[in-house]
């Protein structure tokens, strides 16, 4: 097992140097659109979905029935910061917990509305939370979605530039984009 004290990572998995970024871009087979349809169909989002999934691998990495993980989001929970230009970007523990004979509806429903509450009640600070509840950041999973395909600013050409970053901000993180209908 990778873990101790339930959902952190064993000691020898983190280092005392500061862990130098990997990316792989891997596109799986997914029909995204015929996923669309089913979180539509069943009162869905993708990023319930996306966050269940990631959950369900990670648990079964652990060798549990439940994970603790943490994902973001953009911060804008309100009209009056929709359409502001700045960072802010939210921390938020999500905790995945399924028995095998559960099913898989309800689940991701149960994650699309820990995910909405945590996001109407951001307030409590991710630092607060992982003081409070003994929570880390270690393992973290993102659905981009297709947030950064657009050729467009307004009226202008615009193009979206991946700025590479020397420090990792988890021991492990994920993140999911939908590029050209993959994702």
């Amino acid at each position: 097992k990778d873990v101790e004290d339930g959902y952190l990572l064993k000691k020898d998995l983190k280092t005392k140097e500061v862990a130098k970024l990997h990316v792989d871009d891997i596109y799986s087979s997914l029909d995204v659109d015929s996923i669309k349809n089913f979180a539509s169909k069943n009162g869905l989002t993708l990023n319930a979905i996306t966050n269940f999934v990631f959950g369900f691998a990670f648990s079964k990495f652990i060798y549990k029935q439940d994970a603790l993980f943490v994902t973001i989001y953009n911060g804008r929970n309100s009209s009056k910061t929709m359409n502001t230009v700045s960072m802010m970007v939210k921390t938020l523990p999500v905790y995945v917990k399924y028995q095998e004979e559960d099913e898989i509806i309800p689940l991701l429903a149960s994650i699309k509305k820990q995910l909405e509450n945590s996001e109407l009640n951001d307030i409590f600070s991710f630092q607060e939370v992982a003081s409070t509840f003994n929570v880390t950041s270690d393992v973290m999973f993102a659905y981009q979605g297709d947030l950064f395909e657009f050729n467009k600013i307004g009226n202008k050409p615009a193009e979206s530039v991946i700025l590479d970053s020397d420090d990792a901000k988890s021991l492990f993180s994920l993140d999911v984009f939908i590029e050209n209908n993959k994702f």
